[in-house]
């Protein structure tokens, strides 16, 4: 599996588990202080996929599907059978303290060592994506306004082109 498809798999994983806590958030509603702790992970999981989401744009920018990561895969695929079976059981309703223990199982996962591993592989196209950043802002009004006033010619001289020919005809 290359980086980039293992982002794209990370990032839905954590936004599964994002969608579980807050289906028991919303679940347990009525006590409020056990309601915020599950809003608070779910949050946490919605910003890892949000930092998955970045990086994986910043390999799509390279147009490169990064470097093979040869075990992440199967680590990928038991982190998603186990929140598979995690929102099964979510949807059919826990108690407060199944609830509890099922998020501290799913904490005790691997998904957050993935993720680190996940973050730290696709540094380099990060860096190089902001250094294209910085490179474009810096001269990006030149560049366009000399496409634009060549762009601006071409259209003339097509117009003129066309005059001349109109009159020959006439």
């Amino acid at each position: 599996m290359y980086l980039r498809e293992a982002l794209r798999w990370c990032r839905d994983l954590e936004e599964e588990a994002g969608h579980i806590y807050e289906e028991l958030a919303a679940q347990h509603g009525h006590d409020a202080e056990l309601s915020r702790h599950w809003q608070v992970l779910a949050a946490d999981e919605r910003k890892h996929a949000r930092i998955m989401a970045a990086a994986l744009a910043a390999e799509d920018v390279h147009e490169d599907d990064g470097p093979f990561v040869v075990d992440v895969r199967p680590r990928l695929d038991r982190l998603k059978r186990i929140l598979d079976r995690a929102y099964k059981q979510v949807r059919t309703g826990t108690s407060a303290a199944a609830a509890a223990e099922l998020t501290a199982f799913i904490e005790g996962t691997e998904l957050d060592d993935v993720f680190a591993e996940l973050v730290e592989l696709s540094r380099p196209s990060v860096l190089r994506l902001l250094g294209v950043i910085e490179k474009d802002a810096a001269g990006v009004a030149d560049p366009h306004r000399s496409h634009v006033a060549a762009l601006l010619r071409t259209a003339a001289e097509r117009r003129s082109d066309a005059a001349q020919q109109s009159a020959r005809r006439a």
